[in-house]
């Protein structure tokens, strides 16, 4: 007795697709072209070539299809160059796996955003990362003063805000707090029972605010998330990729691990 071959069951939206290429497009269709396209991710198949030619045709770039793509709509920041008295040495600049803290998370951000910036009133010091760096325009402000700027330098993107003594900061946790759903202005990592202004989204909409405090004097970040509004979000052991050191910066000459400067 023959056995009958069986025929591999291709992903709905497979005929809209060669529907297109005789000229046959319906309104659904790059609904259906993304549930081909994502079904095929998920099971590791090789792309159909007719899949591949539609793509390229309505410039679904490769990129995207293996889910490199960068976020292009936020401008990530690094906000450098705090005074730094507690430590005594510029923290940015400490060493961690033989690394200074500011590549750590240079490398972080730039694993997820097109465009990462750094802001410090002293580029020279951090001119080995090769950023685009920027100035604060309200000097010796602190960090609302880079906030201000960054959000000025961003051409109108939203920016995600990071200081740059977190070395332990990561992509999961960075991702995750850049899409939490939210209509605030901003949006902000609280952790270990404390709110942490220095990571999380600001939208452009948060200029307008951060003008007005630092033209009456009030400076302080806490101060400027509240009037924001902003969403606080919890980052919690629950989380696939929690860790209890995400967060942790460096203040003191104690705080710093005496095997973490090995270069």
């Amino acid at each position: 007795m023959t056995k009958r071959r069986q025929s591999r069951q291709e992903p709905r939206g497979v005929e809209q697709i060669r529907g297109f290429q005789r000229g046959a497009v319906g309104e659904n269709f790059s609904c259906c072209l993304n549930e081909c396209v994502e079904l095929y991710c998920s099971r590791s198949h090789t792309f159909p070539c007719y899949v591949r030619a539609i793509q390229n045709k309505i410039g679904v770039s490769s990129k995207r299809r293996a889910g490199l793509m960068k976020n292009s709509t936020i401008t990530g920041v690094i906000l450098a160059g705090g005074k730094s008295s507690r430590m005594g040495v510029d923290k940015a600049l400490l060493r961690l796996d033989g690394r200074p803290f500011i590549a750590h998370v240079a490398t972080t951000l730039q694993a997820i955003f097109d465009r990462v910036i750094l802001m410090t009133n002293d580029a020279s010091a951090y001119r080995f990362l090769g950023m685009e760096s920027f100035e604060d325009i309200y000097r010796d402000r602190g960090p609302l003063g880079g906030i201000h700027s960054a959000l000025l330098h961003a051409d109108g993107a939203n920016i995600f805000v990071s200081a740059c003594d977190t070395p332990f900061i990561s992509r999961e946790l960075v991702t995750f707090l850049a899409a939490y759903p939210t209509t605030a202005p901003a949006a902000i990592a609280h952790m270990h029972e404390q709110i942490h202004p220095l990571c999380g989204i600001y939208t452009h909409q948060c200029l307008q605010t951060a003008i007005d405090q630092l033209e009456a004097g009030q400076y302080r970040v806490l101060e400027f998330v509240d009037k924001l509004g902003a969403t606080i979000i919890p980052v919690t052991p629950d989380l696939s990729f929690y860790k209890d050191n995400l967060l942790s910066n460096f203040n003191t000459p104690e705080d710093y691990p005496p095997d973490a400067n090995n270069s």
